[in-house]
């Protein structure tokens, strides 16, 4: 079955001046169609400070990982791990910071 997929955001800034939330979407390339599309959104935490870096750095890495992994992992394992490799880099980063 076919159908057509339309995406769009749109992204407010709260109370805070600037906007710091990120998302993305990608469709699979030519040949992996079973493992269907992705779309991430991330919410960049503004206290920790560099939120905006961290929510498009997560979001980006999450879809463009996604179509790298084997299409016999389950997506939820697929989803796990990338985001568990991408929370790690994360708290290293945070680490070398401080």
């Amino acid at each position: 079955m076919a159908f057509d997929i339309d995406i769009g955001f749109v992204c407010l800034a709260g109370r805070k001046e600037g906007n710091e939330d990120f998302c993305a979407a990608m469709l699979p390339p030519a040949g992996q169609e079973d493992m269907g599309s992705i779309v991430a959104i991330a919410d960049g935490v503004s206290t920790g400070g560099m939120g905006r870096e961290a929510a498009q750095t997560t979001v980006t890495s999450l879809v463009r990982d996604y179509h790298g992994t084997p299409e016999t992992w389950d997506t939820t394992v697929a989803l796990d791990r990338i985001i568990g490799a991408q929370n790690a880099w994360l708290a290293g980063v945070n680490r070398s910071r401080q």
